[in-house]
């Protein structure tokens, strides 16, 4: 593969463009050779690494710099995962559409290719006396291995780039799709508040398999995909050095998350998490636990898994040296699935409130500009000049403490920050309470004029509904005041203050006793009549 001159990019685009494929590890050790600092996220390295390119100090050989961004980025456009090459070689010999293909001397026979320099352990893994290339066919085509100690080391690299970045074409069920590996890192998978991405494990990769499976009582027509990856000594530390043992059971502040998604063409913004059919993820010899299924809404339909990731951080083996292994069941359904693996860190509720804290909150003058407009903008017939606001959160129940909603819902009405977090914090989707549109946890902001009316000395503890008047201000909602001064009536009067005026001379009747008869017919006395007057029958 050419790599394009940098002449024809802008400078600053084109070397983003190459540094954002980069790895974490790969930032680090560019960083690293020019002496500078290698903590920190991804993001930070990028950033860290651009300002090198804009700034070039004196003190950094700039040519070398840059030359060391075209090697590691043609590493990484040559150098395929051994699971890209299972994945493609699959894909070729699936091409039923020209089987005359099939017939053809294989390519690694022809003479070596020239390729430009490679750099990737993971391309020809040599693992306990295995030392061949291991292409798997999808369909009636048998299994072929091809050993790789029959070849020039130059011509198996040239094997590896040839299928693993050439176009091939695979059939699932009536589907036929183009698939290339560029399309599928395309791939970015919906966003989890709760998770920080911290490193990428296993790249987004097409999920194919065999029909031979390893697992024991396999169903008729699943497939099987085998994935091995070894741990970067960064990655199984942030693990290790970050767990505790609570009631005989290990938790883990970073985890190690599979994700599985849907592909599709185009590929969106975001990928949500989708499960095939009958999935079975096994890492080493332990199962992993999955996600619940859900309820099957029709009978001739299967159930499938709940959409969220997959937490395997208690199966993998935390040691840089030993290389996992993931094994995955599936029923095909005509769909294609992406697969990969991320090591994040798992973020509490409080911590998801400050960054909201931090981020700043929508203004009380932005709030009041907002009000003004909403009542200038009512019909003059049915114009209004206030509008009733409830303090209580529409989740809770209870009144708020960090009024809340999304910068792209058009009511006043918010919510409870808190319990709103707390309870969708199990729920792919999150929708506002209110008018039940998306409310992403990046679209939430904190309403600061609301905040100040509930931290308004003026407002009493059972104050649950206020007024806004049509000039932005605001003030306690009459019924509420009334039902107040009503209660506090009731609460002076006290069973004890209650004097009986019976005489002595009187006997005294039992509390439990029932009314007379004469007594039940008339339950008010008028106390007006003259004296001329008698009581009424």
């Amino acid at each position: 593969m050419n790599i394009n001159p940098i002449s024809n990019y802008s400078v600053d685009e084109g070397y983003r463009i190459m540094l954002s494929v980069f790895r974490s590890n790969d930032l680090r050790i560019l960083l690293g050779l020019f002496g500078q600092s290698t903590a920190g996220r991804k993001s930070e390295l990028i950033d860290r690494a651009i300002v090198l390119l804009r700034t070039r100090p004196a003190n950094i050989n700039f040519s070398a710099y840059t030359a060391k961004i075209h090697e590691i980025y043609r590493s990484l456009q040559y150098g395929m995962s051994s699971n890209n090459i299972m994945m493609r070689c699959s894909l070729l010999q699936n091409q039923q559409q020209q089987p005359q293909r099939m017939n053809q001397p294989p390519r690694f026979l022809q003479p070596p290719m020239q390729m430009a320099r490679v750099v990737s352990p993971q391309v020809m893994p040599q693992r306990q006396g295995i030392n061949y290339i291991r292409c798997i066919a999808v369909g009636p085509s048998k299994i072929r291995c091809i050993e790789s100690n029959q070849l020039h080391p130059n011509q198996q690299m040239s094997i590896v780039a040839q299928d693993a970045l050439e176009v091939g074409t695979t059939a699932s069920g009536n589907n036929s799709y183009t698939l290339s590996i560029e399309a599928v890192a395309q791939i970015k998978y919906k966003k989890l508040p709760f998770y920080e991405v911290i490193d990428e494990v296993i790249k987004p990769t097409l999920l194919t398999g065999t029909d031979t499976c390893t697992l024991p009582n396999v169903n008729e027509g699943m497939k099987e995909a085998i994935f091995k990856f070894t741990l970067s000594p960064e990655q199984a530390t942030f693990v290790a050095d970050n767990r505790t043992i609570s009631s005989g059971k290990e938790e883990y502040l970073y985890q190690f998350q599979i994700r599985i998604c849907q592909f599709i063409e185009p590929v969106p913004n975001e990928s949500p998490d989708y499960m095939p059919l009958d999935l079975y993820i096994r890492v080493g010899r332990k199962r992993c636990q999955l996600p619940p299924s859900l309820p099957i809404t029709s009978p001739r339909t299967k159930s499938r898994r709940t959409a969220r990731p997959i937490d395997c951080t208690a199966n993998v083996k935390l040691c840089p040296l030993v290389s996992n292994t993931i094994t995955i069941r599936w029923t095909p359904d005509g769909k294609n699935y992406v697969f990969s693996m991320y090591l994040v860190k798992k973020l509490t509720s409080d911590t998801l409130i400050e960054r909201l804290h931090d981020k700043g909150g929508r203004s009380s003058e932005d709030t009041k500009n907002i009000i003004i407009q909403m009542f200038a903008n009512v019909d003059p017939d049915v114009a209004t000049t206030t509008h009733l606001f409830s303090l209580i959160c529409p989740l809770s129940k209870v009144r708020m403490k960090i009024p809340a909603k999304s910068i792209y819902c058009d009511h006043l009405q918010c919510f409870d920050v808190s319990t709103f977090i707390l309870m969708n914090e199990k729920k792919a989707t999150w929708m506002c309470p209110t008018c039940s549109k998306p409310c992403l946890y990046d679209d939430i902001q904190i309403e600061n004029y609301f905040l100040e009316v509930l931290s308004s000395p003026t407002l009493k503890y059972c104050t649950t509904e206020i007024e806004i008047l049509s000039d932005g201000t605001w003030r306690i909602h009459k019924e509420t005041i009334e039902t107040k001064n009503t209660n506090s009536t009731f609460d002076m009067v006290k069973p004890s203050d209650i004097v009986d005026l019976v005489s002595d001379d009187e006997m005294c009747t039992e509390r439990n006793a029932g009314p007379s008869p004469k007594n039940s017919k008339s339950s008010c006395i008028d106390l007006t009549l003259s004296d001329e007057e008698g009581p009424q029958a």
